[in-house]
């Protein structure tokens, strides 16, 4: 048994004549791409009788009797041949004992090793534990700058083991860290490990090093640390060592050395989060798992009427009037039970507005539950757009319920449709393309793809077009649509827009009323899709207040459009302009 085996002095040293130490190559996992970066080279004996012997058994000998620089480089030289074959953005690390960085002199040979097989420094990362570190600071750094300067990496190995890792961690310019494996190992079943493990890698990546955990044995520990923002990642899960050749049958196929991930790291997602949070145009707080105010930026601060920090560590709902207060508590008291939620409303009494309630769950890296994210939406101005439709005595037959459909429509000299009046669904679309295309797929799919053909080859005719179809309305019945278009010619004879009218089929008037209007109706080509759009909510009945408030422009620019409305159409009054589009507006809002 190895494990059994003690080596003599004569043992290492007739082993090392015999060349019988070799390297073993284990992988090196990016945790953001899952790609294979590079390799660490462990050193192995190739016992004759005994097998292979691990590096537990013959180190603490061999530096004892020092033999440890002959082993060392005989691994690193069969490493090196090895590597040639390798891609060029590989890394190879090599495990420098404390022994050796006492010593100096050992980095000339290996300098040699590898420019003799044609590698370059960049590709090689000399890792020292952080015991060297502890023994003997000045020499180890002495030896550490003299590899940086010939400009090899440096790798700070079984961080977290020693007892002045802090205030030596800055003492050398190190490339990489890496977190000793009893912590990764314990982090499965140890909150205290994990929260060490999560602090090492915050610490080491900001001070601008990529972060190595080693020892993953696990799918759960592989996923921790993904969570955590680790960089790379070592271990029997990610890939065992590979003796005396470069592995072929990698877990994780190759791909660049990546020296620090794209990924952003802890430190820098904090910040960038906090960023997010102070200046997010919603209104955001965190909030304990008892409902208490964590933290709130200045959003959510001036809704509440919050001065400072004043409200910081009181129960959210205890600001609120008693209604919204039960409502809140039932909102964190269903969450917390791991409920589902619906978007939820609060009427604030102070500002008069109404807000829409998103609330989640806030988990640690552990998956415990901490608290609560809470964001706050206004949704006044919807609902007051809303109030003035529901008002209105056309709403209905926007809707396509109760009075007859009449929809303008206008289209350029290709045919495409540029603008289209308010339809069966007027309120669900925001711009004119949703609206749009909310009207093509209310269409029944055979009547589309017929009245679009039939659509394209009239146009050259330059006649009247009439074509009928089917549309579905509100209430999800198929309702037939009869369109006429005329179109709209230039000085030169040309037909350069079509303006077009959607009525009823059923409706026995429409024919005569469209057909004895058409000429009047050419002078909307003359509009722009926004005017005919304004135009369209006056001859619904709406006052300028009223359309303000649906269009989001202001009053002043309401006027100012109708002015130019009436000017283009060469009519004195909203009712005129409305005349040609079929209907008439109220005596209350032709004033307006």
């Amino acid at each position: 048994m190895t494990s059994t085996f003690l080596p003599s002095i004569e043992d290492l040293l007739a082993a090392a004549e015999a060349s019988q130490f070799v390297p073993a190559f284990q992988p090196f996992v990016d945790l953001e791409t899952h790609k294979t970066i590079g390799f660490e080279v462990l050193a192995r004996w190739m016992h004759p009788d005994l097998g292979v012997i691990g590096p537990d058994v013959f180190i603490p000998k061999a530096e004892i009797a020092g033999v440890i620089n002959s082993i060392t480089l005989q691994v690193m030289e069969k490493a090196c041949r090895e590597f040639r074959q390798a891609k060029n953005d590989l890394t190879l690390a090599l495990n420098l004992s404390p022994v050796q960085f006492r010593n100096a002199e050992i980095v000339s040979p290996i300098c040699k090793i590898v420019a003799d097989a044609g590698l370059l420094p960049s590709q090689i990362e000399i890792e020292l534990t952080e015991s060297a570190l502890i023994e003997d600071i000045e020499t180890a750094q002495e030896v550490a700058n003299r590899f940086k300067v010939e400009g090899f990496l440096l790798s700070l190995d079984d961080f977290g083991t020693g007892f002045s890792s802090l205030t030596r961690l800055h003492a050398l310019p190190f490339n990489t860290l890496k977190i000793d494996k009893q912590f990764v190992g314990n982090m499965e079943n140890s909150p205290p490990n994990r929260r060490i493990v999560s602090s090492v890698i915050d610490l080491g990546q900001s001070l601008g090093m990529s972060v190595v955990a080693e020892g993953i044995e696990t799918a759960h520990q592989l996923n921790l640390l993904q969570r955590m923002g680790c960089n790379v990642g070592q271990g029997f899960y990610l890939g065992r060592p590979s003796i005396g050749t470069l592995p072929t049958d990698l877990r994780y196929p190759l791909g660049c050395a990546s020296k620090r991930s794209s990924a952003a790291s802890r430190y820098q997602r904090m910040f960038h989060s906090q960023a997010i949070y102070e200046h997010s145009p919603s209104a955001l707080a965190l909030l304990d798992a008892d409902g208490r105010l964590l933290r709130m930026n200045d959003q959510f601060a001036h809704i509440m009427h919050f001065v400072g920090n004043q409200a910081i560590g009181s129960r959210l709902a205890e600001h609120f009037d008693d209604k919204n207060c039960s409502k809140i508590t039932q909102i964190l008291s269903h969450l917390k039970r791991g409920r589902q939620i619906r978007q939820q409303e609060l009427h604030v009494r102070r500002s008069g507005k109404t807000y829409v309630v998103n609330c989640t769950h806030v988990r640690d890296d552990d998956g415990d539950f901490i608290g609560f994210s809470l964001a706050l939406t206004d949704i006044s101005r919807l609902r007051q757009v809303e109030e003035v439709l529901k008002a209105d005595e056309g709403y209905a037959r926007l809707l396509g319920t109760e009075q007859r459909l009449h929809i303008i429509w206008a289209a350029n000299e290709a045919g495409t449709v540029e603008y289209l009046g308010p339809t069966l669904t007027a309120t669900e679309s925001v711009s004119m393309e949703d609206r749009i295309k909310d009207w093509y797929a209310r269409m029944h799919p055979d009547d589309h793809i017929r009245v679009r053909k039939k659509w394209l080859e009239w146009l050259p005719s330059k006649k009247p077009f009439e074509e009928h179809f089917r549309v579905l309305d509100a209430s999800g019945h198929w309702r037939l649509v009869r369109s006429t278009a005329k179109p709209s010619f230039n000085e030169h004879g040309r037909a350069e827009s079509w303006i077009g009218l959607m009525t009823d089929a059923a409706d026995p008037s429409s024919s005569a009323r469209s057909d004895g209007k058409f000429e009047s109706s050419l002078a909307l080509t003359k509009l722009s899709a926004q005017q005919l759009d304004l135009l369209t909510w006056a001859a619904a009945g709406k006052s300028n207040t009223d359309i303000a408030t649906i269009t989001g422009l202001s009053r002043r620019g309401v006027e100012y459009h109708m002015e130019q409305i009436l000017k283009k159409l060469g009519v004195a009054s909203k009712a005129q302009a409305a005349a040609l589009l079929g209907r008439h507006t109220s005596p209350r809002s032709s004033n307006t």
